[in-house]
């Protein structure tokens, strides 16, 4: 960057909204400051002298995690459920994000910050490829926990995916359990 003003500290960030060339892109990637700190934090601050080049302003990103799994019929024959909406939060990291299983029942939510409280929740208005498919299909969350209860926390770690987060879907009117 040219044209600075010596004599003050800035600080230096790196966001990754885009980046590609990378062995995880398909994650996304941690936005952060200089000296690894996080962009939600104090950036270390970087001084600049007039006519000088300050190297080593460098940063190594890391990868978001996700969340995997399959969807399936509580049924007898356990058939794959499509278009089941997938939520997952996390109080405590502020993030959260969506996906829809698609025809084997499979899905991934990407972009999350590492935590070990994320909240995993099917909702089946739309769910389809069932044996119970006229009746529909009770929502639930992670460990067959009902939506008003507590659900199971699931962990999630940076530039990994946790899979097996599965859930296997009771018709309406079934107790979860």
């Amino acid at each position: 960057m040219k044209s600075l003003a010596a004599g003050n500290d800035y600080q230096v960030c790196f966001t990754a909204p885009y980046a590609s060339g990378g062995s995880l892109d398909a994650l996304g990637y941690v936005g952060q400051c200089y000296n690894n700190q996080p962009a939600s934090g104090t950036p270390t601050p970087v001084s600049v002298s007039l006519g000088a080049i300050k190297p080593g302003i460098n940063a190594a990103l890391k990868a978001y995690g996700a969340i995997s799994g399959t969807v399936t019929d509580a049924g007898g024959t356990h058939h794959s459920l499509e278009n089941i909406d997938v939520v997952v939060s996390s109080q405590s990291t502020g993030f959260s994000g969506y996906a829809m299983t698609d025809a084997d029942g499979k899905y991934t939510v990407k972009g999350l910050e590492a935590g070990d409280n994320y909240e995993v929740c099917f909702t089946a208005s739309y769910a389809s490829g069932g044996s119970s498919d006229a009746l529909g299909y009770a929502d639930q969350c992670y460990n067959s926990q009902p939506t008003s209860g507590t659900p199971t926390p699931a962990s999630v770690a940076l530039s990994q995916t946790t899979i097996g987060i599965n859930a296997a879907l009771v018709p309406k009117g079934s107790a979860l359990g």
